[in-house]
């Protein structure tokens, strides 16, 4: 259930990082790639969804529609994102616009490699220990 997967992330530790990615709903019109990031938020953090959302939309060739703290979402609060680590979540696209869904779907070893890269250097930036990599 997701309430499991949230209870066992809420065990995160510093040094891990969390990337929850998701496909948004709306109106055929909305377009667009965003990322989300706790309230209380780090640089890195901050720095990661930018650089994610950034280098997604040109991926995809639509809007880059910008990073946000999670008060901004629809449900005020993620639980997914938890105060430990680096966390972020992710809309790839509108699963409501043809455009969006046949960037997300053609692009997709495109996008998975990139995200891999980036989550490899974010991963560098730290530590076994959770401190970071100065």
């Amino acid at each position: 259930s997701l309430k499991k997967v949230i209870d066992d992330f809420s065990i995160s530790r510093e040094g891990d990082i969390v990337l929850s990615i998701h496909l948004n709903a709306s109106s055929p019109q909305a377009t667009g790639v965003e990322a989300f990031y706790p309230q209380r938020f780090t640089d890195a953090e901050k720095n990661f969804a930018t650089e994610l959302v950034y280098g997604l939309s040109n991926i995809y060739g639509i809007r880059n529609r910008g990073i946000k703290d999670e008060t901004k979402s629809q449900h005020k609060r993620l639980g997914i994102l938890k105060p430990n680590g680096l966390n972020c979540l992710v809309e790839l696209g509108f699963i409501t616009n043809a455009v969006d869904l046949i960037a997300v779907k053609n692009e997709m070893d495109s996008a998975c490699s990139f995200i891999a890269n980036l989550l490899w250097n974010y991963e560098l930036m730290f530590k076994p220990d959770g401190s970071i990599n100065k």
